[in-house]
């Protein structure tokens, strides 16, 4: 057994899934045979630190099998969809490196495979992927940096469908709250109610109606009662059969019906809530309008499929889209720390105009860094149900006589809503009052003034104008590329001829090779705007990407030289000092250093007004702290103990500020620094013994047992830790133990 040349020993050795035993100092491993002279025998090979080898390999008396662990590495991938919550597998996907088919995922997206390269697998390795039909991405490349220590490669891949996932709706039989002579009445119109929402919801033929039958069924099984705030979502069998569910009752009240109708969702949400008292000819199109509102309010999911000025998505007016709509783009990932699949919200979108399956977009804002394309999913945003009061106010916006939608109306500086699509907003106000009223919508000047109230039918409009913008942009250095929303718009400095836009938010790029490139979204609402002279774009050398690459590749001290270029007026010097203090603590063990650059971080966020800087810092320093005060724990007491004060102050600052912590690690880093803040305590203690650290240690390790959460016992390094922790604590009541 070697690994570039070189013999491992101790290697688990598994023959047909049976652990055989471990190899010897010399790499090797004597197998016993029995039985026939050839076979085949698949054998695994697996050590810590080590690529992990399977293969079949055929076998027979005497025959000696040289393996080279650094030559094969064992790829797990999963292709997968969601909606609606449901992750599901996408089988049919090809996956190729170096344009070489490894395989088809199965039924469930799984595939596993064996990447083989006789010059070894360390380094970058692309890996294309090519989705099933149907989905969005078509393809989608991935690009990994393979380590010695990585012993398999698991990757997990989201693409989602080209059409809308049909969400799955039941409308459960509406009761009758009457038990008078009316009640057969009643429940014949329940009945007719029912199936008319129904048939509305079908004939669109963008949900899955499940039967009344076999949610009922399902509810039961549970133990669920229905109603609002009733969430089924972490029932697998429950949540993948159904996704909202609709109940209501009825009433007879004179000659009228009282219906009372609720649309709940999978989470519990309310979305529609309906009160309506009518007459029996009214039901028909009371079930139409309960439909419609379903249609409109229920979070509907879909993906981008392209993108150019604006941004495509595959829902439109047919799923009950409408302008102005806001919907939401996630990424879904996996996360090894949680072993759970995730979903971040990257993008905020704007329906601007639609047709009946598709929407065209504008970005309301992005997450920082990430790279819009087609093939995100998105939801739409949930729509808050209230009460409506009594309308007595009809204000129309309008732009050269043509009605504006979706223009933001505040009243008295609170927001009452957007205008419909023909301009109209309709909203509560005392008679005979001055209001102060603001009309505001991205592309137009906003318009401010206040308006009479006298006539609650009278519709009262306000004109607006668009507005325009011209834009100036120069950069240092000069001869930077410039797109604007995406479209070259030129190269630096542009300051004779104006880029002309409309008002609004405008994606803004500016790039030079071998320079950091600026990108904000800039929001322009005056006739003129000067990124010139003093405000110019200042480009800076972008050394940390260069930094990042060197360290992706081991060259630790070239990580180092490039670091160090980056100066104080740099926007990447606090990310500079960061990364400094992260290799000299844990790749170049130089703890001294480390604490230098961390102490740099702390004054210059000082400097800044930061008065929270990141809380890994102090988690760090803590470390630095710590293991410099092991390092000279015989040599120099004075010195260990005043580092081991250090560390207790700085593990103090994570422990008491633990809520900064991110969700995924902050279990992890709390325990971690109990467990030094206890450690050190117990070493200060042997170095002075004084008794006051002696009683710090104790209640320090009671805190570390009080808040360690068993399941970390499941982690090897958590499992240790414990163990070490229950010895020094078993050393601390020995020692008060012998004192009384």
């Amino acid at each position: 057994m070697s690994h570039e040349g070189k013999v491992i020993e101790g290697a688990d050795v598994i023959i047909n899934d049976k652990v055989e035993g471990k190899t010897d100092k010399n790499g090797e491993f004597l197998v016993k045979y029995e039985g026939k002279s050839i076979r085949d025998e698949k054998i695994e090979i697996s050590k810590v630190g080590e690529h992990l080898w399977i293969d079949k390999v055929q076998v027979k008396p005497n025959a000696v099998i040289t393996i080279e662990l650094n030559k094969m590495l064992i790829i797990d991938l999963y292709v997968l969809t969601e909606s609606y919550d449901v992750i599901k597998g996408i089988s049919g996907s090809q996956v190729f490196i170096k344009n070489e088919l490894m395989g088809v995922t199965k039924s469930d997206g799984f595939i596993e495979f064996k990447y083989r390269n006789e010059k070894g697998v360390d380094g970058y390795l692309k890996i294309k992927i090519k989705f099933s039909a149907g989905y969005i991405p078509r393809y989608a490349t991935r690009t990994f940096f393979i380590k010695k220590s990585l012993p398999k490669l698991i990757i997990h891949s989201f693409a989602y469908s080209k059409y809308p996932p049909k969400p799955k709706v039941s409308v459960l039989p509406f009761n009758v709250k009457d038990k008078s002579k009316d009640a057969a009445f009643l429940q014949r119109n329940a009945l007719f109610l029912t199936r008319r929402v129904e048939d509305y919801l079908r004939s669109n033929r963008i949900y899955r109606l499940v039967s009344a039958d076999e949610t009922l069924k399902l509810f039961n099984q549970f133990d669920i009662k229905l109603g609002e705030n009733v969430s089924w979502n972490d029932i697998p069998i429950l949540k993948k059969a159904v996704d909202s569910i609709m109940i209501g009752d009825l009433k007879k009240s004179g000659k009228y019906i009282n219906v009372n109708v609720k649309a709940i969702n999978y989470d519990g949400i309310l979305v529609v809530k309906k009160e309506s008292k009518v007459l029996l000819r009214g039901i028909k199109r009371l079930a139409e309008d309960i439909a419609k509102d379903f249609m409109r309010r229920f979070q509907i999911e879909g993906t981008i499929v392209s993108i150019s000025k604006n941004v495509y998505i595959n829902l439109g007016s047919r799923q009950g889209v409408k302008k102005g709509d806001i919907f939401y783009g996630y990424k879904n990932y996996f996360d090894s720390s949680t072993n759970k699949y995730e979903r971040k919200r990257v993008v905020k979108l704007k329906v601007i105009e639609n047709s009946s399956n598709v929407s065209a977009c504008e970005v309301e804002n992005i997450l920082e860094g990430y790279l819009l394309e087609p093939g995100v999913k998105i939801k739409r945003s949930r729509e808050i149900i209230s009460k409506q009061g009594l309308v007595n106010v009809k204000l129309k916006v309008t732009e050269k006589g043509k009605p504006v939608p979706n223009a933001n109306v505040y009243v008295d500086e609170k927001w009452k809503g957007q205008t419909d699509k023909s301009g109209i907003i309709y909203f509560k106000a005392m008679s005979y009052t001055d209001l102060d009223v603001l009309i505001y919508k991205d592309g137009y000047i906003p318009f401010r003034d206040e308006i009479k109230v006298e006539d609650r039918n009278k519709t009262l409009e306000i004109k607006i104008k668009r507005g325009v913008c011209r834009l100036y942009i120069d950069s240092l250095p000069k001869g930077a590329i410039v797109h604007i929303d995406g479209r070259y718009a030129g190269v630096t400095p542009i300051d004779r001829e104006p880029i002309v836009l409309n008002y609004g938010f405008h994606l803004v790029e500016v790039r030079m090779e071998g320079y950091r490139p600026y990108r904000e979204y800039l929001k322009l609402n005056s006739p003129k705007m000067n990124l010139i002279g003093d405000r110019k774009i200042i480009l800076y050398r972008d050394y940390y990407s260069k930094a990042e690459a060197y360290y992706e590749e081991g060259k630790i001290d070239l990580v180092i030289d490039t670091l160090k270029k980056i100066k104080p007026d740099h926007p990447d010097y606090l990310k500079a000092l960061y990364f400094l203090g992260y290799i000299y603590l844990n790749d170049k063990k130089d703890f001294t250093a480390s604490i230098e650059y961390y102490i740099k971080y702390l004054k210059y966020t000082g400097k800044l007004g930061k008065t929270e800087p990141l809380i890994f810092v102090y988690y760090n320093l803590g470390q630095a702290y710590f293991n410099l005060a092991e390092k000279f724990y015989y040599t120099d007491e004075n010195f260990a103990l005043q580092n081991y004060k250090n560390a207790v102050l700085n593990f103090t600052v994570v422990k008491n500020k633990n809520y900064l912590l991110p969700k995924k690690e902050k279990k992890k880093i709390f325990i971690n620094s109990l467990f030094y803040i206890a450690v050190s305590y117990q070493k200060i203690y042997y170095l002075t013994a004084d008794t006051d650290f002696l009683l710090r240690a104790y209640n320090s390790w009671v805190d570390y047992f009080d808040f360690f959460d068993e399941n970390l016992l499941l982690m090897e390094f958590y499992k240790k830790q414990n163990k070490i922790a229950k010895s020094y604590f078993d050393e601390i009541e020995r020692i008060r133990a012998s004192e009384k």
